[in-house]
């Protein structure tokens, strides 16, 4: 039933609710770009053997039973250890059956990800690299999503069974999955039969009918915000990337230690996904830039019927975060079409400085995020320094249907000058660090555990 009126709280309530419902939910644009360079810097990298590829089938159904005492223990973990989760109902808890044919399924609605998510056996294909004799893939066969348009100029070849592959390859491209429809459809408000059945109740924020809305609670984690702002909006709290990036980390580590080491590394690639969105300050704070007297001077405003800063802050913060985003895969396409492989973000990626810490499960929280929490305002300084002020301080313009959207980096050089471009470069450059640190720590802390 609708209040006619609402308290302050609840009004703040809707006002973030609402914000969440039109901010981009990709953070780095695409995820093979940095998580191959970032690969190819763990200690042993270049004497990795290749991996037999194998279907997810064969792997579940000869690990079954310690699949199913796994899935238990990971259920009992999550309870123990996550701020907001919400038990598995029963009925959707792994048994061990002996039938091949609905495995995946049982898999996937165990650990309540999309059962129509796909797990065809592909590769990425390298950008600009002549895909010679490969047979390349539609994207139908890689995603059940109709909006495919940000996949655009980028193309993905069939592996087989048996196929001996590069295990890096592998794992950067698997950095993609969770983008691909792993999280789509997951709650009670987004009109799936899953979503219905999953126990996750009604999306805490984002929009639950678009197509990529109901991943927001999973691919963010809103840990550091002031608490006031919890005050007013504690569902905020209600985000589960550390779930997702702790069971992909025990099924990778069963992978390896049962033999089957291409699933080793897919699985690991789908954790590193989640991680490395928890990089990205876009994903981490509400509004990166604006402070607490900002974000509730705009809720005051809507108070007083005066929604116009709330969809002008809405769009300048989708249009920078977009900005950055476009930029930086603009950037990496380009180094991996000329083979620049000593480019800065790639010496980065696959050197982090310092010695590389051991992984625990709160650092994703505590770390990871809180890094990319302390950067969020300087990351919007930078943005609206260095990127041309129509495409990125104006709120009457929508960046992706600009023509300038696909030539971002010529653009700033020719209106802002070269200057500006190193400055976004190495401004990127030190979000990257984050990931690069943390991403080898987490990788480490899964072959450890290899037998």
């Amino acid at each position: 039933m609708r209040r006619e009126n609402p308290s302050v709280s609840g009004r703040f309530i809707i006002i973030i609710f609402l914000l969440f419902f039109t901010l981009p939910l990709f953070a780095w644009d695409i995820h093979y770009l940095i998580t191959l360079p970032m690969l190819k810097g763990i200690p042993g990298s270049e004497t990795l053997e290749n991996v037999t590829v194998s279907e997810l089938e064969d792997f579940l159904v000869s690990v079954e039973k310690d699949l199913e005492l796994l899935l238990d223990q990971e259920e009992e973990w999550a309870k123990q250890n996550l701020e907001w989760y919400p038990a598995l109902p029963k009925e959707l808890s792994f048994k061990s059956t002996g039938n091949r044919e609905d495995i995946v399924e049982r898999l996937l609605k165990a650990l309540r990800m999309s059962p129509l998510a796909k797990q065809n056996l592909y590769l990425f294909l390298p950008p600009y690299r002549d895909p010679g004799d490969k047979t390349l893939v539609a994207y139908e066969e890689i995603t059940f999503l109709t909006d495919t348009g940000w996949l655009s100029g980028l193309s993905f070849f069939r592996i087989r069974p048996g196929e001996s592959v590069n295990p890096l390859e592998v794992c950067a491209t698997a950095s993609d999955e969770p983008d691909f429809g792993l999280d789509i459809g997951l709650f009670k408000d987004n009109g799936t039969p899953w979503g219905d059945n999953y126990g996750f109740g009604e999306q805490a924020f984002g929009n639950p009918n678009l197509e990529y809305g109901s991943q927001a609670p999973i691919h963010m984690g809103i840990y550091h915000e002031p608490r006031i702002i919890y005050a007013f909006a504690p569902f905020l709290k209600n985000t589960l990337p550390e779930l997702r990036i702790r069971q992909c980390k025990v099924l990778a580590e069963l992978a390896f230690q049962k033999g089957y080491d291409y699933w080793g590394w897919r699985f690991t690639g789908w954790g590193l996904h989640y991680l490395a969105d928890l990089s990205q300050p876009y994903h981490v704070r509400i509004l990166p830039g604006a402070g607490v007297v900002k974000m509730l001077g705009i809720n005051l405003l809507n108070l007083l019927g005066f929604e116009k800063p709330f969809n002008d802050t809405v769009q300048l913060v989708s249009n920078r975060h977009l900005a950055l985003e476009l930029f930086e895969r603009e950037t990496l396409m380009e180094v991996f079409k000329r083979e620049n492989w000593e480019y800065s973000h790639f010496k980065i990626l696959s050197s982090a400085s310092g010695e590389i810490p051991p992984f625990h499960d709160d650092l994703p929280r505590t770390v990871v995020s809180k890094v990319a929490s302390s950067k969020a305002r300087y990351t919007e300084r930078i943005i609206k320094r260095s990127f041309p002020k129509r495409l990125v301080s104006d709120p009457s313009l929508e960046l992706t249907i600009q023509p300038e959207a696909k030539r971002l980096r010529d653009t700033v050089i020719e209106e802002k000058g070269i200057k500006a471009v190193e400055n976004l470069e190495s401004h990127i450059g030190e979000l990257l660090e984050n990931f690069a640190l943390y991403g080898k720590s987490y990788i480490l802390s899964i072959l450890e555990k290899r037998e």
